[in-house]
C-alpha cells in the first residue's frame, strides 16, 4: 500500500500546494503506513482499513479519519488503475464513520472539481448556457444559492470586479462584498450580452418567466443531470469552497469564514478588521479561481501521464 500511495502522491501533488502536499503526506505518514503500509494493496480488507478510522476516530479527529478514508480511497482507485488492485475498501465505508453534527448539504471532494469541470464543459446534458454560468459562479463566488439567483447588475461593478450584496438580502446589518476574479468577471460579461435586451436587472431571471429569478430548483436539477445526484447540491459549493481553500489554497479559517459572509471563530472573532480581509479575500478569489483553470487545463495531461509513466 505504502509504495502505491507515494506514487498517487507524486503524482496528484503537481497540483497542490506545497503545504497540502505535506499535509496529505503526514496523514499517511502517522495514521495509514504504520497499519497498512507494508500490506500487499490487494488483501486489505474492509475490516483493517475501519480498524485504523475507528483509532483515529477513537481520539475525537473526526474530521481527520472521514479525510483519510477518502485519501485511502484515492490511493485505492489509483492501484486500481494500476492493476494493483481490484477493490476500493474506502468506497464501503462511507456513513460508516462518526461525523460531527452539522446541517448537511452535500458537496463534492475537492478531487472530484474536475470531473464536475469536465461535465459542464461537455454540457452532455444540454443545459442552458444561463445554468452553466451560473454553476460555474457558484464554484467562483461561493454565496448562498439565494443570493445568486436573485443577483442584480445593479448590484456588481465589473470594473471595479466587485459585487456586493445589500444587507437585506444577506439578513445582516451590513451588506456583504464579494470580489470577483477576473473569470467570474468574463462569466458575467457573458451573461450580461445573453440578458442586455431584456427588462430585467436580474442577473440570472428564469428561462421560462424573465421577470422573475431563476427557480431554486434549476441549479439541484442541473448537478442531477451532469451525474451528481445525491452527490452534490446548490448550497454544497459553499461547503467544497471550504474543504478545497483550505486545504489545495492553504487559508486561514478565519479568512474563508469571512468570506462565506461567517462571523469568525478564531482569534481574530468578531473585531476583524473589514478592510484587512478584503484585501484578503481578494487575493483568496483570484487564487481559487486560477487553481479551477488550472485543474481544468490539467485533466487530459494527468491521463496521459498516467498511460505513460505506469
Amino acid at each position: 500500500f505504502q509504495t502505491v500511495a507515494l506514487q498517487w502522491h507524486a503524482v496528484r501533488s503537481s497540483n497542490w500546494s506545497s503545504d497540502h502536499a505535506a499535509n496529505v503526506l503526514r496523514k499517511l505518514e502517522k495514521d495509514v503506513f504504520p497499519h497498512i503500509g507494508t500490506k500487499e494493496i490487494s488483501a486489505i480488507t474492509v475490516s483493517q482499513l475501519h480498524e485504523l478510522l475507528t483509532l483515529i476516530q477513537d481520539r475525537n479527529a473526526l474530521d481527520i479519519a472521514g479525510r483519510v478514508r477518502s485519501i485511502c480511497g484515492q490511493v485505492f482507485l489509483f492501484g486500481m488503475q494500476l492493476d494493483k488492485c481490484s477493490t476500493n475498501p474506502a468506497e464501503r465505508l462511507k456513513g460508516a464513520l462518526k461525523t460531527r453534527r452539522t446541517e448537511h448539504f452535500a458537496a463534492i471532494e475537492p478531487d472530484d472539481i474536475p470531473r464536475l469541470l469536465s461535465s459542464l464543459e461537455k454540457n452532455d446534458a444540454r443545459l442552458y448556457l444561463r445554468t452553466i454560468r451560473a454553476i460555474r459562479l457558484s464554484l467562483l463566488t461561493f454565496v448562498r444559492p439565494g443570493e445568486l439567483r436573485q443577483a442584480k447588475w445593479s448590484e456588481i461593478n465589473l470594473e471595479k470586479q466587485e459585487w456586493i450584496i445589500p444587507a437585506d438580502r444577506m439578513k445582516s446589518r451590513r451588506s456583504h462584498i464579494v470580489p470577483l476574479a477576473t473569470q467570474a468577471v468574463e462569466i458575467l460579461n457573458k451573461q450580461r450580452e445573453e440578458t442586455k435586451l431584456l427588462k430585467t436587472d436580474l442577473v440570472f431571471p428564469s428561462q421560462i418567466d424573465e421577470v422573475n429569478p431563476m427557480s431554486d430548483g434549476t441549479v439541484r436539477v442541473a448537478l442531477h443531470k451532469l451525474g451528481f445526484k445525491g452527490q452534490m447540491t446548490a448550497h454544497g459549493f459553499r461547503a467544497l469552497a471550504r474543504t478545497a481553500i483550505r486545504e489545495m489554497l492553504d487559508y486561514e479559517a478565519d479568512i474563508i469564514e469571512a468570506q462565506l459572509a461567517h462571523k469568525p471563530s478564531g482569534s481574530l472573532g468578531a473585531a476583524y478588521d473589514r478592510a484587512q480581509f478584503l484585501k484578503e479575500t481578494r487575493k483568496m478569489m483570484q487564487k481559487r479561481a486560477d487553481y479551477l483553470d488550472k485543474q481544468a487545463q490539467k485533466m487530459s495531461l494527468q491521463k496521459t501521464n498516467l498511460r505513460i509513466n505506469y
